[in-house]
């Protein structure tokens, strides 16, 4: 894929910009607090319709003004996108691809992606466990656009299933639990499968990229997806296994 021209205007401290992106590798240069790295939060934003480095939009709108505008060119395997985003303040975005709307950040990643890499990712390593499971999901996403909704539909699942367990006032367990362990096993199997998957494809190229950037053989960087029920996994299946590990926590 390949950004052709981007503008930017409200977005972060950008009040205008264009910019025109020629072949082959571009960096951005200037001193210190002018708004690079917002730069490339925009290229992002532009391609994947969320913020790498904060949850919400409200920061990305410049101070003094309701929405940002990002509008820009790309062009992937599948043809060429003009994509037009309204960041609003409060209430939703507007998204067109080619002058359509779109209402579903997958169907623009179907066509278009991005990465984006910053020091923060050094998280993934030394962070909390939350940091590598939010590395995988992205690398879900990124891979299967269409699967963007497993993480979530799994975290309502233990929401809604914690919920009812702290709720519970009588005697032995909720007569709903056992709905809701199917729920959260079902979720969970496919989360964790998509993960296993996603970990398998980027094992080998993270290890040969590391090889090719420290140029120390009897150095290698593994990379291993290893969940709660991956041991009895191989044996058991891995619905089975996580069925085996609510039931060992039902009088906790």
């Amino acid at each position: 894929m390949r950004l052709g021209w981007i503008e930017v205007r409200d977005f972060r401290n950008h009040e205008e910009l264009t910019l025109q992106v020629g072949p082959g590798l571009t960096a951005v240069v200037g001193p210190n607090g002018r708004g690079k790295t917002n730069l490339l939060e925009a290229v992002y934003y532009l391609c994947w319709l969320v913020s790498p480095r904060v949850s919400n939009d409200l920061p990305l709108v410049r101070t003094g003004t309701t929405s940002a505008f990002v509008r820009g060119e790309v062009q992937s395997k599948t043809g060429r996108f003009l994509i037009e985003v309204e960041v609003r303040s409060g209430g939703q975005n507007r998204v067109q691809v080619n002058r359509s709307a779109v209402r579903r950040k997958r169907d623009l990643r179907r066509d278009v992606r991005a990465v984006f890499s910053g020091p923060d990712d050094l998280l993934v390593v030394v962070g909390d466990p939350s940091e590598r499971r939010r590395f995988m999901d992205e690398a879900v996403t990124t891979l299967w656009p269409a699967k963007d909704g497993a993480s979530g539909a799994y975290e309502r699942a233990l929401r809604q299933r914690n919920r009812l367990l702290k709720d519970w006032a009588g005697a032995g367990e909720p007569p709903d639990l056992g709905a809701w362990d199917a729920e959260l096993v079902a979720s969970g199997v496919a989360l964790t499968d998509l993960r296993m998957r996603a970990m398998e494809r980027i094992a080998w190229r993270a290890g040969a990229m590391f090889t090719k950037v420290a140029g120390l053989d009897e150095e290698a960087l593994v990379v291993e997806y290893r969940p709660s029920v991956e041991a009895e996994a191989e044996a058991r299946g891995l619905e089975e296994s996580f069925v085996r590990r609510l039931a060992e926590r039902r009088e906790d």
